[in-house]
């Protein structure tokens, strides 16, 4: 993997991308766009994490802490998963924040686990929990619930629950709102020892018992809490829950923190428990420092309701191993890299924080070399060099880049051919941006969007006047909202989207008066309405400048606007406008290829890409096109190797 090779080429990808679907071919405005990425990048610098191996505990003390047979049975797991691979089993050595979450735990104690990405944080209280459970015997209660903000993080562990629950002989249920109510309304599969249906989870007379675990999210939990078809499970369990375990608590803040505490509180009660005969096990992101540790504690103290001293804020610690300095000076010094010094202060360094920008990286390694634009790719270059060296199979430099790929709601410019900020690439639009704004920041004239008309091509601005003023000024969000999706709309969505911003009358569009000249610039800012002349029949507008050769508003009486380059009717179904966004699953789409080429395991061509979004049809439009997308272009690139 190599980071320069996944910037540049992601950026080259996307800014290539957008010029084609903006500006096809040689388009006027292809130049101005071009420069415009320019100054305001698509692709932010970097951020990095160490990704050194993590610590593993020093000594065996918490073995006591897990039941000998829970402890044989799972690694009998491990085990037959190695034979199977075709690898030598090796058998499991905790890493230290994972030995010390299971003592504290057996001290009946509560923690927090804050390590980061790949730690085995599941690890951390999964096998206290089904080693718990275990010694208890069969209970026919729930005795242990597992919340989790996000019904994929339920899935997620469900395979692995499987296998530890069928060796110890427990069972599990996930229960939210994909839960079938009966059997014939389920799945046909069921994994060994899972409890599928919420007929099931309620009455164990059918299975022969009731899931002594049960993971489920904050909302469904409340139904649990309130429904009468759950009363019984509950009454059958008082007394009995001896874990509750809260998924990325970090993900409940201001009014869902409260609402987290309230119901923990009203489960307590429900199953007729206190705080105190119940062990809490949360993770979380990293938390830096100790007062940022102590923060923690006393946010989980005040969510559970457990003493502040009862909580222990545990996380983990990078392994970064010795190198032999004076081997590592000459390799260093052969390549023509930064002094030893340097090199092993950086990897020290980023072991410490949670992570550090490029910059921060360059001036810590070239403190001598002024750090600017120039210097990002020559940067990555080094990162590059540096993840590539080790001695043995000791790394020099571990890291883990994370890139940010800015969204754009829209294309933004000031009709003020005066304007500093004129682009001569463009001269008919003074500022142009993709930061939204209700002003020019280079001359003070209102910053209104660019807008395309599908039709004709002919370039607008769209933006409000006030009657009666006639001043103009940008349209509010409800005529121009950000739409991250509309490229991949449907007809009958598209029109839906139009009929939004319909029965505006404000709405209008402005462009220079003579079509074929419209990339000409004009001679100064407009700042209120022009003069309209319509036809005879009223059907198609003429419009006219006035002596000046200002820009021209086009809009009827009715309040309805026409493109002034076509005269369409620009509102309602008659005419398509095309808004210069970037839609989500368009940046999937134009990046993946660079992901999955360069992050591919050794001996492979393609690796694996996972795409999240917080939008449901986001999800839903995304899916329906993206491995369609990437599986046509792998066989494209294989066709031309």
């Amino acid at each position: 993997m190599k980071f320069e090779n996944i910037y540049k080429e992601t950026e080259e990808n996307m800014r290539l991308a957008l010029l084609s679907l903006w500006a096809p071919g040689s388009h006027p405005m292809r130049s101005a766009i071009d420069e415009l990425f320019d100054r305001e990048p698509l692709l932010a610098e970097p951020v990095f994490q160490s990704t050194f191996g993590w610590e593993p505990s020093s000594d065996e003390t918490w073995r006591s802490a897990i039941n000998k047979d829970v402890w044989n049975k799972l690694e009998k797991i491990r085990e037959n998963k190695s034979i199977e691979a075709g690898k030598t089993f090796r058998p499991f050595v905790p890493f230290k924040h994972q030995a010390e979450s299971w003592k504290t735990l057996a001290e009946n104690k509560s923690i927090v686990v804050t390590s980061g990405t790949g730690s085995g944080k599941t690890e951390c209280f999964m096998y206290p929990v089904l080693s718990d459970l275990y010694e208890q015997g069969h209970t026919n209660a729930i005795e242990a619930i597992f919340l989790y903000p996000l019904n994929a993080l339920m899935e997620d562990q469900k395979k692995r629950l499987s296998e530890y629950c069928e060796a110890t002989n427990l069972h599990f249920a996930v229960y939210n709102g994909d839960t079938p109510e009966y059997r014939a309304d389920g799945r046909d599969e069921i994994l060994p020892n899972e409890i599928v249906t919420r007929d099931d989870i309620r009455d164990s007379k059918h299975q022969g018992t009731r899931p002594e675990i049960l993971l489920t999210n904050p909302s469904m939990l409340e139904y649990i809490l309130v429904r009468q078809k759950d009363q019984d499970m509950i009454k059958e369990s008082a007394g009995k829950l001896r874990w509750i375990v809260i998924d990325e608590a970090h993900s409940y803040s201001g009014s869902a923190a409260v609402e987290l505490a309230y119901q923990i509180k009203r489960i307590l009660e429900a199953f007729d428990r206190t705080p105190e005969q119940v062990r809490f096990a949360c993770t979380s992101a990293t938390i830096g420092g100790e007062e940022g540790a102590q923060s923690l504690a006393d946010f989980i103290s005040t969510v559970t309701g457990q003493p502040v001293e009862q909580i222990k804020v545990i996380g983990g610690n990078r392994l970064v191993r010795p190198l032999d300095k004076d081997e590592l000076a000459s390799e260093l010094k052969k390549n023509n890299l930064p002094s030893v010094d340097k090199v092993l202060s950086l990897r020290d360094k980023i072991n410490k924080v949670p992570g550090m920008t490029l910059q921060q990286m360059w001036e810590w390694l070239c403190p001598d070399t002024p750090y600017n634009k120039e210097k990002l790719l020559p940067a990555l270059q080094l990162l590059d060099k540096l993840c590539e060296m080790s001695q043995g199979n000791n790394p020099i430099l571990s890291l883990r880049a994370h890139y940010f790929m800015r969204a754009i709601s829209g294309l933004y410019a000031c009709a003020n051919a005066d304007c500093q900020g004129v682009n001569p690439a463009v001269p008919m639009y003074g500022h142009l941006t993709t930061y939204k704004a209700s002003v020019c920041p280079e001359c003070g004239v209102p910053l209104l969007e660019i807008v395309q008309c599908k039709r004709c091509g002919g370039f607008v601005l769209m933006g409000c006047s006030d009657s009666q003023n006639h001043k103009i000024f940008p349209c509010e969000d409800g005529a121009n909202r950000d739409d991250y999706f509309s490229i991949d709309l449907s007809p009958e969505q598209e029109e839906e989207d139009e009929l939004v911003s319909a029965g505006r009358p404000d709405t209008f569009f402005l462009m220079p008066y003579e079509k074929e000249k419209f990339f000409n610039p004009v001679s100064k800012a407009h700042v209120g309405t022009m003069d309209i002349i319509h036809s005879a029949n009223g059907t198609i507008l003429e419009v006219r400048t006035d002596n000046d050769g200002q820009w021209v508003e086009v809009r009827k009486d009715d309040g309805h606007s026409y493109c002034p380059s076509c005269g369409r009717l620009a509102q309602g179904k008659r005419l398509n406008l095309k808004h210069f966004r970037i839609p989500i699953n368009f940046i999937n789409q134009t990046v993946s290829p660079v992901f999955l080429r360069e992050c591919a395991p050794e001996g492979r061509s393609w690796g694996k890409y996972i795409a999240f979004t917080d939008s449901r049809q986001g999800t839903a439009i995304s899916a329906k096109t993206f491995n369609i997308n990437v599986e046509r272009n792998q066989s494209y690139e294989k066709r031309l190797t």
